[in-house]
């Protein structure tokens, strides 16, 4: 184990993430879109993440999301667990629109998603397992402060407030579970690898976090939210990409 390197709060982009496992094609969405974003012609977020996203309560909603983004969202896979495909998996961008029929968890709809990928662009994969570095994410010893979420209270971040000699560089502002939290921290080129949730913390929560200009991401983590980042080596799957072709028309 060790102290991660320090991470530029500057170099945080966030968005959010989620994911699964295998593909139960008995899991569909009662109705899907999928079309080429209008801002194809933008420029893309470096990682293909989508300029808005909504994942949870029984929907999946993308704007401008890249392929190879979406695919990892519906394994649940880090860009180092992403393995092969042809060059468009990242350069077209894709707005994405599901619904399924009634409530569901977010397994439910990972394992939806997949199937949609499947049906619509052909997706073929197989994994193999390799040894990869990892972030796992605890509880700091000065104890957590997660707040948990209560249904219809607004997110807010109590932490975003001027600091002498600093400009706030970014926010997060997000509701769900820790993993998927950690998943979001891993969906950073500035983390850049997976993070694994041993927080021991079920439920959801509200997460705030303000990034201020010269302060590392880690030390903002253990002040705002009381969790650290700890570096270890993990045998992880790795998705390998056999087949895929551009989505059928709608």
């Amino acid at each position: 184990m060790g102290k991660p390197s320090r991470i530029p709060a500057s170099a945080f982009v966030f968005f959010l993430a989620s994911a699964a496992a295998h593909a139960q094609p008995a899991l569909e969405f009662d109705a899907a879109s999928v079309k080429l974003s209008p801002t194809q012609s933008g420029r893309p977020n470096s990682d293909g993440a989508p300029r808005l996203s909504d994942f949870g309560r029984g929907r999946v909603s993308y704007r401008g999301a890249s392929t190879r983004w979406v695919i990892r969202q519906a394994y649940h896979l880090t860009e180092q667990q992403i393995s092969g495909g042809p060059k468009w998996l990242d350069s077209d961008l894709y707005d994405i629109e599901a619904k399924a029929n009634g409530p569901a968890t977010d397994d439910e709809l990972r394992k939806m998603l997949q199937a949609l990928l499947a049906e619509r662009f052909g997706l073929g994969v197989h994994y193999l397992e390799k040894d990869l570095a990892v972030y796992v994410l605890v509880v700091d010893k000065g104890g957590g402060k997660l707040v948990e979420l209560q249904e219809g209270v607004p997110v807010r971040n109590p932490s975003r407030e001027p600091r002498a000699g600093a400009k706030i560089v970014g926010n997060i502002e997000y509701r769900g579970s820790v993993q998927n939290f950690a998943d979001l921290l891993a969906s950073n080129p500035a983390v850049g690898r997976p993070v694994l949730d041993r927080t021991g913390r079920p439920g959801l929560y509200v997460f705030a976090l303000t990034l201020y200009s010269g302060e590392d991401l880690v030390e903002s983590l253990t002040t705002q939210l009381g969790l650290r980042l700890v570096s270890e080596r993990a045998i992880l799957r790795v998705l390998v990409i056999d087949h895929i072709e551009r989505p059928t028309a709608n």
